[in-house]
Order: C-alpha cells, then sequence, then structure tokens
C-alpha cells in the first residue's frame, strides 16, 4: 500500500436537504476532489460513516454517486 492508501481522508463538503428528498437521502456535494484510487471506488469503504454538519451527527453515508464523478455522496438522514 503507499501511504496515500493508508492515510485517513476527511471529506468536506455541503448537504443540501432538498436534493435526494424523495428517496429519504441526503445528497452531500463534497468541495475537493476524490483521494487517488487503482480500483475505480475512491471512498470505497467509506459506507456507515457520519455525516456531521459542525458538531451535529445529520446522517450516515449509504453510497459514493459515480455519476457525479465521485463528487457526491449519498447520505441517510437520521
Amino acid at each position: 500500500m503507499s501511504a496515500i492508501e493508508e492515510e485517513l481522508w476527511q471529506a468536506t463538503g455541503t448537504i443540501n436537504p432538498a436534493t435526494g428528498r424523495v428517496g429519504n437521502r441526503h445528497v452531500g456535494t463534497l468541495g475537493e476532489h476524490s483521494p487517488q484510487s487503482t480500483d475505480g471506488r475512491p471512498w470505497g469503504g467509506l459506507s456507515g460513516a457520519a455525516a456531521f454538519c459542525g458538531d451535529l451527527l445529520t446522517g450516515v453515508i449509504a453510497a459514493d454517486l459515480a455519476g457525479l464523478a465521485h463528487a457526491g455522496l449519498h447520505t441517510v438522514p437520521l
């Protein structure tokens, strides 16, 4: 493994509560590029991670949105 694969990566972005509302999911739009990946899944293993807005736990990451060039994450609201 390279140092990039072993290092933690904290994503930051914006959750728009109206986006994804019909499916009872928020979409977190990421503020930076996804980490480098050799398997095409830059956010692999992130499912189940907590999503915070400031100090408030607002959801749990459910899926990477490949259709958005990995710049969005489906988040199940709490």
